[in-house]
């Protein structure tokens, strides 16, 4: 039990910390916001760093860039509590910030983390043009086992990945 949860804030951390190192590109293109954040604790101290900063074109060529998202809302908020086996529903809601996603090849995709999700590994998404919002809702269930727990997605639209979307919960019995 003691080592799930120091795995399961390790992988936290480790997410953090891949979140926010630009490709060079992305570090000639973009600037990060400088404010700073606390995001919880953990067995070691309070887990705080510059706020999440994922650049539009994170992981992919400098020509993708045009595809990209800002997230508008997410419910519920990261560092939730949770009962172990508690059913919720991941509502996030993004706002399309560059070309318009085509519904024939847009889709939401479960990257990495606690697989949580109770149906698939990814959803197709509809047509979202330029400033329009995109509402997505995933069925989740909290893991069995008492820790911290970050899963991420991503959004991806003709084969590029428009952005990244991530979420943590905590599991207390």
């Amino acid at each position: 039990m003691k080592n799930a949860r120091i795995f399961s804030v390790l992988m936290a951390v480790v997410m953090l910390v891949v979140a926010v190192l630009p490709t060079p590109a992305a570090a000639m293109q973009s600037t990060p916001p400088s404010s700073a954040s606390t995001f919880g604790s953990s067995a070691f101290g309070p887990l705080s760093m510059t706020n999440f900063y994922i650049p539009d074109n994170y992981g992919s060529s400098a020509s993708t860039s045009s595809y990209s998202c800002s997230l508008s809302n997410q419910s519920p908020k990261d560092w939730v509590t949770m009962k172990p086996r508690q059913y919720f529903d991941l509502m996030w809601t993004v706002i399309n910030t560059g070309h318009k996603w085509d519904g024939n090849y847009t889709q939401i995709k479960y990257l990495w983390g606690a697989k949580m999700q109770t149906r698939g590994d990814f959803y197709n998404l509809d047509n979202v043009g330029y400033g329009r919002k995109a509402h997505i809702g995933i069925d989740m269930v909290a893991p069995k086992t008492p820790g911290t727990y970050p899963i991420t997605w991503g959004i991806f639209s003709g084969g590029y990945r428009v952005c990244t979307l991530t979420f943590i919960v905590t599991v207390v019995r």
